[in-house]
């Protein structure tokens, strides 16, 4: 991605042209094995816009409907529209006041059993602190299981399992269709992530 748009800007010859991204929409991908190649390309979209300058991603985590699991282009485009226009008036044209980026992974702390997870562009704090969908915990063991107790502070997310006295990483949304409901206080979904690098199988 951050090749073709070296290439594209070249060609153009328009020096850092603005160029913003839609994430891929959560969507059962059947018959990819293993079926997390498609978190796979989420991740490298969003790392595409740190390896040049003015790109930006639209997270597109909450924008599918429960039932559009096997709906690869799912029913609200407008809303993805309207976030792609947030990225061009506060990124491309500079209007102040307008947040268009989405909270996304920034560190995290291991204490007494709990994960505590720090999120970028989130100083607003986030929408929720009860019934957020979407968090895994797993242990030296790899294996991950839904965590029993996820709360938020400011820009910081705490997260538990009775199963896993001693976590070793933890995943927000990291399956191919997991609706997330965890936003900033803009309205805007924290990215998928992993703290991992285990190999995807």
């Amino acid at each position: 991605l951050a090749n073709m748009v070296r290439e594209w800007r070249q060609r153009w010859d328009m020096g850092d042209l603005p160029f913003y991204t839609v994430e891929i929409c959560p969507f059962e991908y059947w018959w990819v094995k293993p079926s997390v190649k498609a978190c796979a390309l989420r991740e490298q979209q969003f790392k595409a816009q740190s390896l040049l300058p003015n790109i930006g991603m639209v997270c597109t985590n909450d924008l599918v409907k429960d039932y559009e699991y096997w709906q690869i282009h799912p029913c609200m485009k407008k809303e993805v529209g309207d976030r792609l226009a947030l990225w061009a008036l506060s990124k491309a044209y500079g209007i102040e006041g307008i947040e268009c980026e989405s909270p996304y992974f920034q560190s995290m702390e291991i204490k007494d059993g709990k994960v505590i997870i720090t999120l970028a562009h989130a100083d607003e704090g986030l929408n929720r602190n009860v019934q957020i969908e979407g968090f895994e915990i797993c242990g030296s063991d790899s294996v991950f299981h839904k965590a029993a107790y996820v709360g938020t502070s400011g820009n910081r997310v705490t997260v538990q399992s009775p199963e896993v006295k001693e976590p070793v990483a933890v995943r927000y949304c990291y399956k191919p269709f997991q609706v997330g409901n965890l936003k900033s206080n803009y309205g805007l979904p924290v990215i998928p992530f992993r703290t991992d690098d285990f190999p995807l199988k």
